[in-house]
């Protein structure tokens, strides 16, 4: 397994980070990809497209790249600043692979301010079960791979990663170590994103991005 998004689903002005998640300078930003935003994972955050009908994804910071994917006005993305007014984005699907490409920051407002920790915030692939009482986040979180074998009355998923869960988070952020695992959630906006070095097999840096699904 890959360095890689699992996406769940859920659940001011220019885009600039908040001063809690403020990001590094952008002006070496030249690409904008999956690889990019896991390296800069610490400066997600999530912004709401404001008004436009159609944002579309670019593949260079400039409106003559536009893609054909586009989110719409009140689509939640995550994104980190990048350069001339544009940021790099990921906007996470219930059903489909993450949209990841350049979005004109003018049409981004910061989303509501994220609140709660329980619930199950699900995907394809992963998905973590969380509680959230007297200050305390307990559950588990597992990432699994098809087997294929479900159609011919075998196992339908075959389970590379198990984690227990509890802990009290500070702020936003929930960090939780072992020997082997070191799983580091946060909730920005209406999402959790969960990296998690060495606690999927096969996988040695973990990065998934996950929404509240029920």
């Amino acid at each position: 397994m890959t360095r890689s998004f699992f996406i769940l689903s859920a659940l001011l002005g220019p885009l600039a980070a908040p001063e809690a998640r403020a990001a590094e300078p952008s002006v070496e930003m030249t690409a904008c990809t999956e690889a990019t935003l896991f390296e800069r994972g610490d400066a997600l955050t999530a912004w709401t497209v404001s008004r436009a009908l159609r944002v579309h994804f670019a593949s260079c910071p400039e409106a003559s790249c536009n893609r054909r994917a586009y989110v719409v006005a009140g689509d939640t993305v995550l994104a980190v600043p990048g350069p001339r007014g544009w940021a790099c984005g990921v906007f996470p699907s219930a059903a489909h692979t993450p949209t990841v490409g350049w979005l004109p920051v003018q049409e981004l407002v910061p989303a509501p301010l994220p609140s709660g920790w329980g619930g199950a915030w699900l995907k394809t692939g992963a998905g973590f079960y969380l509680q959230e009482a007297a200050g305390r986040v307990t559950g588990r979180g597992k990432a699994w791979i098809a087997n294929g074998l479900a159609s011919e009355g075998g196992a339908p998923e075959v389970v590379v990663g198990l984690v227990e869960l509890d802990g009290s988070p500070v702020g936003n952020r929930l960090e939780q170590r072992s020997n082997t695992c070191h799983l580091r959630l946060d909730r920005v906006g209406p999402y959790l994103v969960a990296r998690g070095p060495g606690c999927v097999e096969g996988d040695s840096e973990g990065f998934y991005v996950l929404g509240y699904g029920l």
